[in-house]
């Protein structure tokens, strides 16, 4: 058991009798509550077991008992009640109201109670109280809503959070004692059940609106990541349509045999709006592919290594390690496999913020706000998920990358044309010097710039 400081305790419920001017007083209160002491150090047969306490205030209040037989039934009740409450045993607990009735309601008449409103009040309090005091969180919301009642039955809440803050093992202990004295096993153990199932309803509730709710949002994210992986096929493809544009007026420009200064502009433009896609083109390659390696990798699928050389693949049991329960705590132990692990997965969601950017250039400037909502689109992966949900999310990131190198594949031909025409252009005209401005050329000066754009160009 843990140890518990009765200090607090006394003076914290004393006051649940103060408006009874026949209740007894703090002194009676610490008598009557001298359960709560510290037992650590104790054995379960010594004076200062929690259990035997709690029966050992009955034989303090009720003066009248007898001596002899009544002695050794009150030390048998001792030891039954510390037997049944060290080992959880509620059914054997509840046994004792039948076995040994005069003891616990020797315990509830010197509680003190006002009435029987005040003792079912502090009962009420007590199960709930044992129910939060199992996270700081609960216990500080607990407090808040019952901060009345607590006032209205002689308890100051401030008491009560400093209790549980210094041992809340023991203020555990502390509230079961006090449930149990105040309303009886039978009682107490039927609230703290009902009390119980109700938080699990509504956590049950809780859990399905969350999980509906990050289905929508998966959803969501999986349309944007649609949406922004249109886009940027958009984009490569706006830049195809320039380069086919200007691969026909280079073709009609050296069909018609030009071979002007202004001709010659125009040509060399063209060629580089098909060289502009051609590298657009070629750097898409490289990143996918690239990124597809790293999905590999994270999948444990990518081939073995070179003899000597480190596995990059992520283990299973490793991956399992960084999401769920723990997986956080797991991936920040420096030179473990699980923060190797989320270090090549935070590499491949790097990488999706990338594919997002490219995505939605051309649509303005790109914050890293938007950079990160685009990644998130297309990898919507957080340690939070379950190993299953993350592997579906990198299952479904692949798709998104195997997409995008089909896009690309079927490009191919295209790209190797144009980079032929571009070789051969750059063989062929090398040498030929763009126009100087001032400089006149079949009735026309050139005003700088670019040579290709007419607006560059002034009528003589």
């Amino acid at each position: 058991m843990a140890t518990w400081q009765q200090g607090n305790a006394g003076s914290l419920l004393a006051g649940i009798g103060t408006n009874n001017a026949n209740a007894p007083q703090a002194s009676d209160a610490n008598t009557a509550l001298s359960f709560i002491r510290d037992n650590n150090d104790r054995t379960r047969a010594g004076e200062n077991n929690l259990g035997m306490q709690l029966a050992g205030a009955a034989g303090s209040i009720a003066n009248s008992w007898q001596k002899g037989e009544q002695v050794q039934r009150q030390k048998t009740f001792q030891q039954e009640y510390a037997n049944a409450f060290d080992s959880g045993d509620r059914g054997a607990m509840r046994g004792l109201v039948a076995k040994y009735p005069e003891q616990f309601e020797a315990v509830r008449n010197g509680m003190g109670f006002i009435d029987e409103d005040q003792r079912n009040t502090v009962g009420s309090l007590a199960a709930s109280a044992r129910l939060a005091a199992q996270s700081p969180e609960a216990m500080g919301q607990w407090l808040q809503s019952n901060a009345g009642d607590l006032t209205r039955v002689g308890v100051n809440p401030s008491d009560v959070a400093q209790m549980y803050q210094q041992n809340p093992a023991g203020f555990s202990q502390f509230v079961d004692h006090l449930g149990i004295a105040s309303l009886g096993p039978d009682k107490y153990f039927d609230l703290q059940a009902n009390n119980a199932k109700l938080q699990q309803t509504g956590q049950i509730a809780q859990a399905n609106l969350g999980l509906g709710q990050q289905r929508l949002q998966q959803q969501a994210q999986y349309q944007q990541g649609q949406l922004a992986q249109g886009q940027q096929q958009l984009n490569l493809t706006a830049q195809k349509n320039q380069a086919d544009n200007a691969n026909k007026q280079l073709e009609l420009s050296m069909k018609a045999g030009e071979n002007s200064a202004k001709s010659q502009a125009t040509q060399q433009a063209a060629v580089q709006k098909m060289q502009d896609y051609v590298g657009a083109h070629q750097s898409n390659v490289s990143n996918v592919s690239n990124m597809l390696e790293t999905v590999n990798q994270v999948k444990g699928t990518a081939p073995a290594p070179a003899e000597g050389q480190p596995d990059p693949n992520i283990k299973p049991e490793d991956f399992d390690r960084v999401f769920g329960f723990g997986g956080k705590a797991n991936s920040l132990i420096p030179g473990s496999p699980s923060a190797d692990a989320w270090a090549k997965i935070d590499q491949m969601q790097g990488q999706a913020r990338l594919m997002g950017v490219i995505g939605m250039k051309g649509t303005g400037p790109v914050s890293d706000s938007e950079g990160q909502a685009a990644a998130r689109a297309f990898l919507a992966i957080n340690q939070n998920m379950s190993p299953k949900a993350a592997r579906a999310a990198v299952d479904n990131w692949q798709k998104v990358l195997q997409r995008q190198a089909d896009y690309l594949q079927k490009q191919q031909p295209t790209v190797e044309t144009y980079q032929q025409k571009i070789n051969a252009f750059n063989a062929g005209q090398g040498g030929m010097a763009a126009p100087r401005t001032g400089q006149n050329q079949d009735g026309y000066t050139f005003l700088g710039g670019d040579p290709s754009n007419p607006n560059r160009w002034r009528k003589n």
